[in-house]
């Protein structure tokens, strides 16, 4: 008994100063790589879109085409969307128009600076408080819970990246790449650890299935409008369903019960609209913490 009280402190421990130091300086890290590489793409996409401008100067280049001109017809329709949202730097309004793109849009407040500063996290005392109190909680959890040292490793790993995951979509509305990556190979250790191949191939199933259920919603929903689910929320539901396996139904209930509820709750308070957008890491988050559960009680 002693030894196992001892075990829960030392993890929790553990915990706390994975939450409180480590989460904060990886969503820092992530967040600054996830922006440079989009502003690099964006301006590599602008150049190609000059190009085409010059081969074909009577059209635009259409979305639904094949290839590189309907990469581009994407990224042009999604830009200018941008632009009318007032979200598009003014750096790049201007170079969008200079390009020749016709844009009906005032020129927004922010600029490139500000929205680099945007996509830098500064943890501030209250944000250490708050991720260590969550370390340190699930850190004692994961030890009461008598989990094997693999599985509560490869869990411990998962969830690092997931509270990674919620502090820079909450900070920017971002999900970066480097987070949903390193959840979908924890989590795969996770399953492969506890459920065996079984659990592996039922998550990639759950997660190919995830995937073009969201594509679909984005091309049915997404025509006149920002596509309602992104590609950084997409890339994070299919990681979860890599770490989930056979429970991926129980975390995916987690998460949009508490997402359709939050987003209700605000509409009834008259803080949200219907066709307001949320940031839905934390509630991808309970995701994580249903699966794992369901997976560790054998509810899958």
């Amino acid at each position: 008994m002693t030894a196992a009280v001892a075990l829960v402190v030392a993890a929790g421990c553990a915990g706390g100063l994975v939450g409180g130091l480590a989460v904060p300086w990886l969503a820092s890290v992530f967040l600054g790589r996830a922006y440079r590489r989009a502003r690099t793409w964006w301006w590599d996409s602008l150049a190609s879109y000059r190009a085409f401008r010059r081969a074909h100067p009577q059209r635009e280049p259409s979305p639904r085409a094949a290839g590189v001109e309907g990469s581009l017809g994407l990224w042009r329709m999604q830009t200018v969307r941008d632009a009318q949202a007032g979200t598009l730097p003014r750096e790049r309004l201007r170079a969008l128009v200079e390009a020749g793109c016709a844009v009906d849009a005032a020129e927004p407040a922010r600029g490139e600076a500000d929205q680099e500063a945007r996509c830098t996290f500064r943890a501030k005392r209250a944000h250490r408080c708050l991720g260590a109190a969550a370390g340190a909680a699930t850190g004692c959890v994961i030890a009461w819970q008598s989990v094997p040292l693999v599985p509560a490793a490869a869990l411990a790993v998962a969830a690092a990246a997931m509270a990674a995951a919620v502090a820079c979509d909450l900070r920017a509305r971002i999900v970066p790449l480097e987070t949903c990556a390193l959840l979908a190979v924890a989590g795969a250790a996770f399953q492969a650890s506890t459920a065996g191949i079984e659990g592996v191939l039922a998550g990639c199933a759950f997660a190919a299935f995830a995937v073009l259920c969201c594509l679909a919603v984005n091309r049915l929903f997404g025509r006149t409008g920002r596509a309602p689910v992104g590609f950084g929320d997409v890339r994070c539901m299919a990681a979860l369903s890599l770490a989930s396996g056979m429970a991926t139904p129980v975390g995916a209930a987690l998460c949009y019960g508490g997402a359709a509820a939050f987003s209700l709750a605000g509409i009834a308070a008259g803080r949200l609209s219907w066709r307001s957008g949320i940031p839905m890491a934390p509630f991808l988050a309970a995701w994580l913490v249903g699966g794992a559960f369901a997976c560790l009680h054998g509810m899958g």
